[in-house]
């Protein structure tokens, strides 16, 4: 794919796009303090987006565990 630096191989048993992304959800329904991205290739577009994307599904789970507070305290 253009934009792979790393190569499809580079984590041959890796997770899937759509399993850190699900994942990213989930972490932000539980609720977290921080986090880090270490090691992004420069110029992958491939990484870029689904950092994006896991950015924006952590805090809607986040904004989801805050309703649910509203709506049960």
């Amino acid at each position: 794919a253009s934009g792979d630096l790393l190569g499809e191989l580079a984590e041959p048993i890796g997770m899937s796009d759509y399993e850190v992304i699900r994942i990213a959800h989930e972490i932000g329904l539980r609720g977290l303090t921080g986090m880090s991205f270490i090691c992004i290739p420069p110029g992958s577009a491939v990484i870029y987006r689904v950092i994006v994307y896991v950015i924006t599904y952590l805090m809607a789970g986040l904004a989801m565990r805050k309703q649910n507070a509203l709506k049960t305290g």
